[in-house]
């Protein structure tokens, strides 16, 4: 899962919006993409180590492996290594992101 959290005043996400909504397409079937608005959803910003939009979120297996703070440069390279990868969880807690 590819999340995008960012606020509709920000604009740097403004214009990451076509390139998330391109590569959404892309990855159909592969990846699931949600977009969060942070200010309507402040539980979900309270909930994470956030201090800016945009923040790019990738979650395999429910944990937490890949974050973005500001616009990515090479998401879709991201996307395809991880979706590529097995991800071990080595979180000793066993927490998981949401």
């Amino acid at each position: 899962m590819v999340v995008d959290l960012y606020a509709s005043w920000c604009g740097p996400c403004v214009n990451f919006k076509p390139k998330f909504e391109e590569l959404a397409k892309k990855f159909t079937g592969r990846a699931i993409f949600v977009k969060i608005d942070g200010d309507i959803n402040k539980w979900v910003t309270d909930k994470l180590a956030f201090t800016c939009y945009p923040t790019i979120y990738i979650l395999k297996n429910s944990c937490q492996v890949f974050k973005n703070e500001g616009v990515p440069n090479n998401l879709e390279y991201s996307i395809n290594n991880l979706l590529n990868s097995k991800i071990i969880n080595t979180n000793k807690n066993n927490n998981n992101i949401v």
